[in-house]
């Protein structure tokens, strides 16, 4: 038996279910279009409206863009120019130190009170043109900068720049232009007065620098305060018992000077002005100072001048101390130091107690001495007359009789007759018995 295919049994229905799909299809196909040519013409219509209505914002800002892009592209361009000019490597070069009780001492611009330790730096520029100097320290750093010299005694003078906190953390920068073969003086101190700690300075430029520390000028003198020395009554003391060694200072620079002491005693520091005068310590006074230099040793930074006559006094903080001492000065040059003995214009109590002690034991011996020369004297006056009478003195001779011999005569008070100890004289003859006795001339 035949089989029969699908189709041959199924004929006209086949064909009527594909005729439905394809008129579903065309119909659905036909929809999906009109729904997408429906929203399209809705998009176009509505871009067309923003188009009209923004058409003109659009252009503007469009150039608004346009002009801000180029002027960023020339302001880049003239940035990268810069860059490009400047961008040539900067050399370093550092300096490192230490501000110290021993460093020199001044007043430093823009301060009224106050004594600042500094350090003087001297550079040399080898390549003119813009250098930096910034410092770093844990110390609150002040930079000063100078040109040609630098005066302790003057600081405003020959002041180029100075800055405070421009490098940041209280670190100074000072931005400068330099030319070669000129001297420039950099001044490290620090804001706060009387401050110590290490620091450290780097400078930027074309070219290295050379810094070199322009270390103060030192003088120093040795002495002693021993129980023969002298004493006075120091400024702020008790009593006249305080052993001290004057030192004339004789100043050949003008400038800022410290004076510091370095011993094992308590020492205490007296200036003046022309001379000292023990009996009033308080005249002439310039400066004076106990511990500033720490371990009890006094530090005075005073300003001289040539042709002024300076004293320093060293003396202790306490009575009757003695022991032996060295004094630093470190200033622009030497300074002459000569041990001195001033002499006071009273003299006190117990000088004049022992004056008038002297004074009375004189005396005592000039009556004593006195007294003895007169009994001597005396004495040998009696003496004198014992041994030997006086000239011409008249003796009462004994006068014998001639008839009959009386030794207990009495003589007559109106004889001539002189004796001179066991011997008698006869008296002369007279005239007439001459001229009687005379016998004729044959």
């Amino acid at each position: 038996m035949m089989m029969k295919s699908p189709s041959a049994v199924n004929g006209p229905p086949q064909k009527g279910f594909c005729l439905l799909r394809t008129l579903f299809d065309s119909s659905a196909l036909a929809t999906l279009l009109t729904i997408g040519i429906f929203f399209g013409m809705i998009q176009t219509a509505t871009s067309s409206v923003i188009s009209s209505d923004s058409v003109a914002s659009a252009r503007t800002s469009l150039t608004n863009l346009t002009a801000t892009l180029q002027t960023t592209t020339r302001a880049t361009t003239v940035t990268s120019s810069s860059i490009i000019s400047t961008s040539s490597p900067l050399i370093p070069s550092s300096y490192s130190g230490a501000l110290s009780s021993t460093s020199g001492r001044f007043t430093r611009p823009g301060a009224t009170v106050g004594t600042y330790y500094y350090q003087a730096i001297q550079v040399r520029v080898y390549t003119s043109g813009r250098y930096s100097f910034t410092s770093s320290s844990s110390m609150d750093t002040y930079g000063y900068f100078y040109s040609d010299t630098f005066d302790p005694s003057s600081p405003s003078q020959n002041l180029i720049a100075s800055d405070d906190d421009s490098g940041g953390s209280g670190q100074f920068r000072i931005n400068v232009t330099l030319s070669y073969a000129n001297t420039y003086i950099l001044v490290v101190t620090t804001y706060p007065p009387s401050t110590t700690g290490t620091f450290s300075v780097t400078g930027l430029g074309p070219a290295s620098v050379s810094l070199t520390p322009m270390s103060p000028t030192t003088t120093t003198f040795s002495g002693s305060l021993t129980s023969y020395s002298q004493k006075f009554v120091r400024p702020g003391g008790s009593s006249s018992n305080y052993y001290f060694q004057a030192i004339e200072v004789t100043v050949y620079t003008s400038g800022t000077y410290t004076f510091v002491s370095v011993s094992n005693i308590d020492t205490y520091g007296c200036f003046y002005r022309n001379r000292v005068d023990p009996s009033y310590p308080n005249q002439n006074l310039i400066a004076s100072d106990d511990d500033s230099a720490g371990d009890r040793q006094f530090s005075i930074s005073v300003s001289l001048q040539v042709g002024t006559t300076y004293v320093l006094v060293v003396t202790t903080f306490s009575t009757y101390t003695t022991g032996s001492f060295l004094v630093r000065v470190t200033g622009p040059a030497l300074v002459g130091l000569t041990a001195i003995t001033p002499k006071p214009s009273y003299i006190g109590l117990d000088v004049v107690i022992i004056i008038t002690i002297i004074a009375i034991g004189v005396i005592f011996f000039g009556i004593i001495f006195g007294l003895c020369l007169r009994r001597r004297n005396r004495r040998r006056t009696l003496n004198r007359v014992n041994v030997l009478p006086a000239q011409n003195q008249y003796v009462q001779p004994q006068i014998y009789s001639t008839t009959v011999p009386n030794m207990n005569q009495i003589p007559n008070p109106n004889s001539t007759t002189r004796l001179y100890g066991a011997y008698v004289e006869k008296p002369p003859p007279s005239y007439n018995s001459i001229i009687t006795n005379t016998p004729p001339r044959p």
